[in-house]
């Protein structure tokens, strides 16, 4: 029975830097860097990510026949991070990944790599434009050079020498998303040495 969609559309960013993905040829999980402007092939439905626990029942884009774990976020000590126990196995076990490979199931414990990031549509699709120098250019008051943003491990992501968590930043970085071609905007993220404005300019 497929589940009924309710909520927003989200997708999973992981430890490595990868998006959970479908690989249609073995018809698995895997993992992929966030890059050109095509969304990953797996996601899921959400009424509140910020409220674990809650159900995580992920989607195909390209339909295929072997099912999918049935999973559950579990709230981690990481502001925006959750788990994903499996929903059918006792004792619990949780998702884990590698970098960018398939994932596995069989995790008994929560550390760093059972750590996912759930993506909004917005914050996607402005990953994507600040990740790609030919949608837009960043600079930051420590880098007067324009650079892309960069996903690091660690659900971190990096703009020439700023550095930042993505969990803490999701809605400020969401403000990218509906910038319209030939416009810029100041965005200020939240870093370990307090506030930092980052210019953004979209080609």
């Amino acid at each position: 029975m497929t589940p009924t969609a309710s909520g927003q559309r989200y997708w999973l960013l992981d430890h490595f830097g990868g998006m959970l993905d479908h690989d249609v040829l073995h018809d698995r999980m895997t993992t992929r860097p966030i890059a050109g402007q095509t969304y990953p092939g797996l996601f899921f439905y959400a009424e509140d990510v910020t409220a674990p626990p809650f159900d995580v029942d992920l989607r195909k884009i390209v339909s295929l026949p072997m099912p999918l774990p049935a999973l559950r976020a579990v709230p981690t000590d990481h502001t925006g991070l959750i788990a994903l126990a499996l929903r059918d196995t006792r004792p619990v076990t949780y998702l884990t990944s590698t970098l960018f490979d398939h994932l596995h199931d069989d995790a008994t414990e929560v550390r760093e790599w059972e750590h996912f990031l759930p993506v909004s549509e917005a914050l996607l699709h402005a990953l994507v434009i600040a990740s790609d120098t030919r949608l837009s250019s960043l600079s930051t008051e420590e880098d007067a050079t324009p650079g892309p943003l960069l996903i690091e491990h660690g659900h971190h992501a990096r703009i020439g020498d700023l550095a930042f968590p993505l969990g803490k930043n999701a809605e400020r970085l969401e403000q990218i998303a509906t910038l319209p071609p030939g416009t810029s905007h100041t965005v200020t993220l939240m870093t370990r040495n307090g506030p930092r404005d980052t210019l953004v300019r979209r080609v």
